[in-house]
């Protein structure tokens, strides 16, 4: 079984480490054209969908959903990693302190800081609010609260396609929170279709194959048709979507895949190794960013600027930073968003 009561989903951290690998990806200088579209087009949807695919309602419930202890949980996990490495990175000033706390993609930027912080401060709003929605609608039946979420997750999306823009971006991107939001609410639906269908549960080869490949073929049908003029690609942090809808579907057609994949490499034993780097997503996030722009710079000065050489560098600064990660865990834990471990 793919979802089993009190265990830990595999294939969830599977995806975790395939959507993180994407992620180094797309920020390597010498991924482009046609590779980097497509990386864009879903992968951070998929990394918000994969929080609602990890949702458990009967666990909240029985936690009384939003207490100060998750709250104060997840501050630890989101926040205080979001704001400690914002200023690492950043240069040292008022300012820069400042635009760090501020928490949007552009103040990051503006500080000198790591832009892809901006998923954990996004992250921290988006999760506190899916958890007031749910213990709303916990007394609902579940086909009542899932047309609710539908609803929510299309106005929600709609919301954050029109509101208008502003500069330095809106406070902890509380804008992208929307869209994001959105994407969360997919992420549980998926979920509780796998719960659901027992065919998907049971883990089928043959079924998520088939899932795989329609999947996989929509995401390339609907990219070419989301470029615009400033970057040729989306950016789900600027919530430069391009077309919309043309957005939505390739980023839901783009999250099935990524499930898909997941799921099948789940059921491949000596695979599963790959459940351990997506423990250490969050952690490669923030580790990932400056070995990876330094080295592809170079190696785009020296004439390997192809899509092969920028897949064998993400690989490369992924493991890199996952050992990173691991030994940053053993000495400080909270720095990358871990709890310490209890003393024996």
């Amino acid at each position: 079984m793919i979802y089993e009561p009190e265990k830990r989903v595999t294939f969830v951290d599977i995806m975790k480490a395939i959507t993180i690998f994407l992620v180094v990806l797309g920020h390597t200088p010498i991924c482009s054209g046609w590779l980097i579209k497509w990386i864009y087009a879903f992968h951070m949807p998929a990394f918000f969908a994969v929080y609602g695919m990890t949702y458990n309602i009967d666990s909240h419930k029985k936690r009384n959903w939003l207490t100060l202890d998750f709250a104060l949980n997840k501050v630890k996990r989101l926040l205080v990693p979001c704001f400690i490495w914002g200023l690492i990175y950043a240069s040292f000033s008022p300012k820069s302190i400042a635009l760090v706390l501020y928490g949007s993609q552009a103040s990051f930027r503006n500080a000198s800081s790591l832009t892809s912080l901006w998923f954990l401060s996004c992250m921290f709003l988006c999760v506190l609010a899916f958890e007031l929605l749910m213990r709303v609608l916990s007394k609902l039946g579940s086909l009542a609260r899932g047309i609710i979420l539908a609803a929510v997750a299309v106005i929600l999306f709609s919301a954050g396609c029109f509101l208008p823009k502003i500069g330095i971006g809106y406070p902890w991107n509380a804008d992208v929170m929307l869209p994001a939001l959105g994407f969360i609410i997919a992420g549980y639906g998926i979920s509780f279709a796998i719960k659901n269908v027992p065919k998907l549960n049971e883990g089928k080869p043959w079924l998520w194959i088939i899932i795989f490949v329609i999947s996989s073929a929509l995401t390339l049908l609907f990219i070419p048709n989301l470029s615009n003029i400033d970057k040729n690609n989306v950016d789900f942090a600027s919530r430069t979507f391009g077309n919309p809808a043309l957005f939505a579907a390739a980023a839901l057609a783009g999250t099935l895949m990524l499930t898909a994949v997941s799921v099948l490499i789940s059921e491949i034993k000596w695979m599963n190794w790959l459940s351990e780097v997506g423990k250490y997503s969050l952690a490669i996030l923030l580790l990932h960013k400056f070995p990876v722009i330094l080295i592809g710079d170079y190696l785009a000065s020296k004439g390997f600027g192809n899509s092969l050489t920028a897949i064998l560098l993400a690989l490369a600064i992924t493991a890199l930073s996952f050992l990173v990660a691991k030994a940053i865990e053993y000495f400080a834990p909270n720095l990358i968003g871990i709890s310490a471990k209890p003393k024996k």
